[in-house]
């Protein structure tokens, strides 16, 4: 682990997840004005923790660049699009959404490039593709079997489109967990972060069109996000 002060860093934490305790309250309390600067605090607080990391941390900054490589910008970037997709999902689902999606592919991006410079073939992690499609293909049963139940109207492809996108997120991060797992840890806090951010998504999106109303679901949803987001940042630092 990079040398840090982990009382800091333990202080962090302990206040990200007192703070996330209090968002589980704001978020459902009709008031944009409350739950806004709540959430917004949150993922400025785990990007900011990113960017000390990622600078603090050999691997990504060489000579005080942040980061130093295509391959850690990857990782950066996917950060930033999360934070872009936290803001404005407050106000736009399909503006965020779009961030959340590109964020996606950046970090499934970062996942193959990790392959690569591993050397692991992709014939090893190619399952990947299959297993994606096939749970998609769940959902597109569902949505084509009880249009009544799962009312998504006109965002059933977009909504497939980006489902698309965190399922495959997820998948290849289990994929990481098993090849670059027995490697480094830093590859299995990640992995185990992306895994949260998919089960996230999956549960808001059958709170969004499928179980409303129900504090409950968007709560658990926000639970697997936060922590899988902040699981990912605290992986820059090994």
């Amino acid at each position: 682990m990079i040398g840090i002060n982990m009382i800091g860093l333990n202080i962090f934490v302990v206040l990200y997840l007192m703070t996330l305790c209090g968002y589980f309250f704001s978020q459902t309390s009709g008031k944009i004005k409350i739950r806004a600067p709540h959430k917004i605090t949150m993922a400025v607080a785990y990007f900011t923790l990113a960017i000390v990391l990622m600078y603090k941390n050999p691997r990504f900054s060489e000579g005080g660049v942040l980061p130093s490589t295509t391959v850690h910008m990857l990782l950066f970037v996917g950060f930033f699009f999360a934070v872009l997709g936290d803001v404005f999902l407050l106000w736009n689902i399909n503006r965020g959404g779009d961030f959340f999606l590109a964020g996606n592919i950046v970090f499934a991006a970062y996942y193959i490039a990790q392959f690569s410079i591993n050397d692991i073939s992709f014939w090893k992690w190619c399952w990947v593709i299959p297993v994606t499609l096939l749970l998609v293909g769940v959902w597109v049963f569902l949505m084509s079997k009880w249009p009544k139940i799962f009312r998504l109207g006109k965002m059933k492809w977009p909504m497939l489109f980006y489902l698309t996108s965190i399922i495959f997120h997820g998948i290849i991060a289990i994929a990481a967990l098993i090849f670059l797992g027995p490697m480094y840890y830093w590859a299995v806090l990640l992995g185990i972060g992306s895994i949260l951010f998919m089960i996230s998504d999956q549960l808001l999106t059958l709170d969004y069109f499928v179980i409303t109303g129900t504090k409950y679901m968007v709560r658990i949803s926000s639970a697997f996000y936060w922590v899988g987001m902040l699981i990912m940042v605290l992986s820059a630092a090994f």
